[in-house]
């Protein structure tokens, strides 16, 4: 009877191709299968996009979705978009317009989403009136204090006091939690000025995979 020897593989899963010698063949792992000494199948998780955004109509505030896409473009509203990171282990769901897309989640576990916002006006003596950004998970956005997703007597605080600034300021939030397989992130910006023209100079939102619940 022959003998087979395995000095040496790697992590598989599902079907993959396993050559023998000279020959060749097929070896399909059964459901939850894992080769020998592996504890359990590893899972990552990241995804990261940048975007800048052009001047808004005076007094109207600069209020959207941020783009969320597989790879770097332009969204119908001229506002461009670097994704850094593409997405490993997430699912980008697309709808038409990359600024109604959204993350969904296909591994249950805690995970860091992280915004930012920087803007400027259009002139030294032109005020930041609001400036905020954060997250939406499952249509709520998370900064607000109702947010079954914030911690308690967490509340939104967007009001930059009305001074003039030409660049800055830069706000940014940071949320960890349990999502759960199915949930379906977004990210939101809101930007106003008490007169004048305010252009989104950058944002940043990323979701980052850090462990199972337990």
């Amino acid at each position: 009877m022959s003998k087979l020897e395995v000095k040496e593989i790697g992590p598989i899963s599902g079907e993959t191709d396993l050559k023998l010698g000279q020959s060749g063949g097929t070896v399909t792992l059964a459901e939850g299968a894992l080769p020998v000494g592996w504890e359990k199948a590893g899972f990552t998780a990241a995804y990261s996009v940048s975007a800048w955004v052009p001047d808004g109509v005076n007094s109207t505030p600069d209020y959207n979705n941020m783009p969320i896409s597989e790879t770097s473009g332009t969204s119908v509203d001229g506002t461009d978009f670097v994704v850094s990171q593409a997405p490993i282990g997430l699912d980008i769901v697309g709808s038409g317009d990359a600024r109604d897309n959204v993350i969904k989640i296909i591994h249950p576990g805690v995970y860091i989403i992280y915004t930012a916002i920087q803007a400027r006006t259009s002139g030294s003596s032109t005020s930041i009136k609001t400036l905020a950004c954060s997250a939406i998970i499952n249509g709520e956005i998370v900064r607000q204090g109702s947010s079954s997703y914030s911690p308690a007597n967490f509340s939104m605080v967007n009001n930059a006091n009305n001074v003039a600034w030409s660049y800055g300021p830069c706000m940014n939030d940071t949320w960890t939690g349990l999502l759960n397989e199915g949930d379906e992130v977004q990210f939101f910006y809101d930007g106003l000025t008490s007169s004048g023209a305010i252009r989104i100079q950058g944002l940043v939102g990323s979701i980052i995979y850090v462990g199972d619940s337990d």
